[in-house]
């Protein structure tokens, strides 16, 4: 790691920026603890630890406010009336302090960010170390441990990956797919998102028009410029991009707005993707090599009731329904636009004020067959429903199907 990336002015880029899933976690097949759906750095700020992830689909350093705060740093804010460009977000600017990231050190002010209310206590780090800060070096991702290793040459059966090449006028990791053809499609690796593969909006559209019929629940995410934003979620048996193919992973929407780097941007590739495969990231000759994963099959511990609730609103006081249909919620009633006020005996109305109430995926992703209470309020009315959990996706196992050709 020999390179810090610069960020101009008030802005950085927003695409793939401390990305935090709000709906869904995995967990691995042969036990019921979630697992931490994260790629973690070893890292201090003022010799002071602190929980950084490492996001690949993001173009800088960013630290939460929450965490400025806790190591005491100085925080200036951009001016007054400052509005970024679309595809940028605003942030704030801490004071010079001395990084370590391994063995890496530098005195640098970090671009801040706010992280929104309803998410603070629920996002398990305090910052993202975007690409271009470590990508100078041979880098494996061993996708189901989630585990990055800096290598110092490559493996020597590396003749048995597949390899792709890099985008390297990229400010986030991106490689790019080529059939017999001569087509070609980009594809971005977002470590920062915890889930699959999110397709472009042409895209999604042309997969959702081609599997209408495939049963879906609900997933949100949030990112700085895009803020909380609710999408459906499908299962994919497998997804082809000219000469890269995966099979059985969760499929949805990408919601950034910035991706249209390329004209052949594609689709984004989560956490959960990469637990298919194992990855080589040879940077300096621009090379990417891939086989399917040599660790166990992993679960995706989806959304069983097919619904968010996420603070909508004139102020985002109350938390809103987005429901799918058909799903377990709109079976018993529940409607977009409709209100959460309790879950069983939890008043979730005070999600701002009681740190108990949050994260609210912890229901929705109980045991098939759970059935829960929940009062709601639609037009100033309250109504109460139950709610019984299904398995809304159809999973299926094929962990060899990852980055074949053709």
């Amino acid at each position: 790691m020999n390179a810090w990336v610069r960020f101009a002015g008030w802005v950085v880029l927003a695409c793939g920026a401390a990305a935090v899933a709000v709906g869904a976690t995995t967990q691995p097949a042969a036990t019921s603890r979630p697992v931490d759906a994260r790629i973690y750095l070893d890292a201090t700020i003022n010799d002071k630890p602190v929980r950084l992830i490492v996001d690949t689909g993001a173009s800088h350093f960013l630290l939460s406010r929450s965490c400025a705060n806790r190591l005491n740093l100085k925080v200036t804010d951009p001016p007054t009336g400052f509005r970024p460009r679309p595809g940028e977000v605003a942030v704030g600017k801490t004071e010079t302090c001395i990084v370590r990231l391994g063995k890496l050190k530098r005195d640098c002010r970090l671009p801040v960010v706010d992280v929104p209310k309803a998410l603070i206590g629920m996002a398990n780090f305090e910052g993202v170390v975007g690409w271009p800060v470590i990508q100078e070096n041979i880098w494996e991702i061993r996708g189901s441990e989630r585990r990055l290793s800096l290598l110092k040459e490559l493996p020597k059966n590396i003749s048995e990956w597949t390899k792709y090449d890099l985008l390297k006028d990229s400010t986030v990791l991106a490689f790019r797919a080529a059939s017999a053809n001569s087509e070609s499609m980009a594809i971005v690796i977002d470590t920062g998102v915890a889930d699959g593969i999110q397709l472009s909006e042409q895209q999604w559209k042309k997969w959702r028009r081609e599997n209408a019929d495939r049963p879906a629940t609900m997933h949100a995410i949030w990112m700085p410029a895009t803020g909380i934003t609710a999408s459906e979620v499908c299962w994919a048996e497998k997804l082809a991009f000219a000469s890269f193919s995966i099979a059985n992973v969760p499929v949805e929407q990408s919601p950034c707005i910035g991706q249209g780097t390329w004209k052949d941007y594609q689709a984004s590739m989560g956490l959960f993707a990469l637990l298919r495969q194992d990855t080589i990231l040879d940077w300096p000759n621009g090379n990417m090599y891939v086989r399917a994963s040599q660790s166990g099959q992993v679960c995706y511990d989806h959304n069983r009731i097919g619904a968010v609730f996420v603070p909508g609103g004139s102020k985002g006081h109350d938390l809103v329904a987005h429901v799918v249909d058909p799903s377990p919620a709109h079976e018993a009633g529940i409607r977009n636009g409709d209100v959460l006020l309790k879950i069983d005996k939890l008043d979730v109305s005070k999600w701002q004020t009681d740190p108990s109430v949050l994260p609210l995926h912890r229901f929705w992703s109980r045991q098939p067959g759970t059935r829960t209470r929940l009062m709601l309020r639609r037009e100033g009315k309250q109504f109460e429903t139950t709610v019984e959990l299904k398995d809304i996706l159809q999973q299926k196992a094929d962990k060899k199907a990852v980055g074949r050709r053709g």
